[in-house]
């Protein structure tokens, strides 16, 4: 008797009934069941190091730079000496005032205009005694010619106050320029977060670029992961309902939900898609419980006919 004969039908039968499994599986996730998303991991949405904007000496006040210490965005922490830029700021709108001083004086166009009147009223009352044969050609003409040439003093004066007003633009961008120096001498979070590292030291030298503060934000973190992409793509989409279980230390584990907000176009090769979704960061005593690094377990959820959870 071939004992492999009798085996065959028996193999093939088992492998009919794995696919069928693996049918009702596939089945029962694009009908309703929970999708899970494998590697799950908590990640910090922003994580940036700040850097220097400047060369200089650097000042910073260590207890209030201190890693684990909140900060709020906008926040200055730090500054690139700033003494010279603070001069140069002064310099600035001190020339900047001068210039709007000018550029909003009108005395000599309306000094223009009434030299201009007296030269004419003199130039027509010279005409008229030259009718009467009171004056010389010569002398009326030279009246009227002083009381054209008033004319092109008018438009010389315009042109110096468009000058003037030309001047004071130039020196307001140069007040904004002074202002933007000190700006970039300073380092400002960016973000409410956490200091996560301190990499410069009060009272060193430091070029533009060299990384000052490490920066991460806590309040609100994602958890990403990996998605089989085509056992029910239409449910592998932004806005889809997902139930996540992080594992904060020890038996501990706290559960959140919320939605994908990201799926990627790109479908790998192992045939998954990259997906995450936010969680609003839960206090405790002094400290936040979920960590970037963390793991957890997250699943998508199925959508109600309305297409709301």
């Amino acid at each position: 008797m071939n004992i492999f004969s009798t085996r065959k039908p028996l193999a093939i039968a088992v492998l009919a009934t794995a696919i069928g499994m693996l049918d009702n599986v596939v089945w029962a996730q694009s009908q309703g069941a929970p999708i899970p998303v494998r590697d799950s991991l908590i990640e910090a949405i922003d994580d940036i190091r700040i850097s220097a904007g400047a060369d200089g000496i650097l000042f910073l006040d260590k207890s209030e730079v201190e890693e684990g210490r909140l900060v709020n965005a906008g926040q200055v922490i730090a500054m690139i000496d700033p003494e010279q830029a603070k001069l140069n700021l002064v310099l600035k709108q001190a020339e900047e005032e001068q210039a709007r001083l000018q550029a909003e004086n009108d005395i000599n166009i309306r000094a223009a205009e009434k030299s201009m009147e007296y030269e004419w009223a003199e130039a027509k009352s010279a005409e008229e005694l030259h009718k009467k044969q009171a004056m010389p050609y010569w002398d009326m003409r030279r009246e009227v010619l002083e009381a054209e040439r008033s004319k092109l003093a008018i438009e010389m004066a315009k042109n110096e106050q468009q000058v003037a007003e030309a001047t004071f633009a130039a020196k307001t961008a140069e007040r904004q320029l002074a202002e933007h120096e000190i700006k970039r001498r300073q380092i400002a979070a960016t973000f409410n977060g956490i200091i996560a590292k301190r990499y410069g030291k009060n009272g060193e030298w430091v070029q533009a670029g060299t990384p000052i503060v490490r920066i991460v934000r806590i309040d609100e973190i994602k958890v990403e992961g990996d998605v089989k992409g085509l056992d029910a793509p239409e449910r592998i989409v932004i806005g889809a309902p997902v139930s996540i279980r992080v594992h904060v230390g020890g038996e501990r584990y706290e559960d959140f939900e919320s939605r994908l907000e990201y799926v990627s176009p790109i479908l790998e090769s192992d045939n998954t898609y990259r997906v995450w979704a936010k969680i609003n960061n839960k206090i405790e005593g002094n400290r936040y419980l979920v960590s970037p690094g963390m793991l957890a377990e997250m699943q998508i959820l199925p959508m109600s006919n309305d297409g709301v959870n």
